[in-house]
């Protein structure tokens, strides 16, 4: 258990400095004597409660424990995720998303304006052509824009979601997967999380939820 705890320690950034620090001065040895001590005590009194509560009273006490046990877990996650998303420069993550947000929507309505020019039959054909025709060009023209749009921002996507990810803010599920009815609404919404994180609003892009994803799907389109 102690090595075990040992590796995970090691994983905290700056642990290994601190402890340098705390004995250096002294300290680190009171520190591990009053664990120690603290961890005794509790010992003793969870063996005095076993041996003088009820059943049902045990029952409760390990209830009441273990909720303060996910509550400390919880509250210690957020921390972390705090302290490693400000170790971040969010004003080149802002600028890096909103110009992203920007040459995606210029290239994407590029492509398409260009699209309607050479691939589009003429109107005295397009009638010749059933649902069916119709259905598949439209199919195949749209996996021509996502390959294009994959082919010249594939990387700065990817290298955004991640960067995204470290800072908590979560990528909507229908905007996850680029489709060519959803490329323009993620192209809006990297570029709206980057306002959100250049105007100190990284609390609100964080809070994105399954309700809020499904109206962005539908809008910046």
């Amino acid at each position: 258990m102690a090595r075990r705890l040992g590796k995970i320690l090691k994983k905290v950034p700056y642990w290994e400095a601190l402890r340098a620090f705390l004995e250096q001065w002294g300290i680190w040895k009171w520190i591990v004597a009053g664990a120690a001590a603290v961890f005794g005590a509790l010992t003793a009194a969870w063996a005095w409660l076993e041996s003088h509560l009820p059943a049902w009273g045990m029952a409760v006490l390990f209830l009441v424990v273990l909720v303060l046990i996910i509550v400390g877990a919880n509250y210690a996650v957020e921390l972390f995720r705090k302290v490693r998303s400000e170790r971040i420069d969010h004003n080149k993550v802002a600028d890096s998303l909103i110009e992203l947000s920007n040459e995606m929507s210029r290239v994407i309505n590029d492509y398409l304006r260009d699209q309607a020019r050479r691939n589009y039959p003429p109107p005295s054909r397009e009638s010749e052509l059933d649902t069916r025709q119709q259905w598949q060009i439209g199919i195949t023209e749209g996996n021509l824009l996502v390959r294009h749009v994959q082919e010249k921002f594939g990387a700065r996507i990817m290298a955004s979601v991640i960067l995204l990810s470290k800072l908590g803010v979560p990528i909507p599920f229908h905007l996850s997967h680029i489709h060519s009815s959803t490329v323009m609404a993620l192209a809006s919404y990297l570029g709206a999380v980057g306002n959100l994180i250049k105007n100190d609003q990284l609390a609100v892009a964080q809070k994105v939820d399954d309700k809020i994803g499904w109206t962005l799907s539908g809008i910046g389109g």
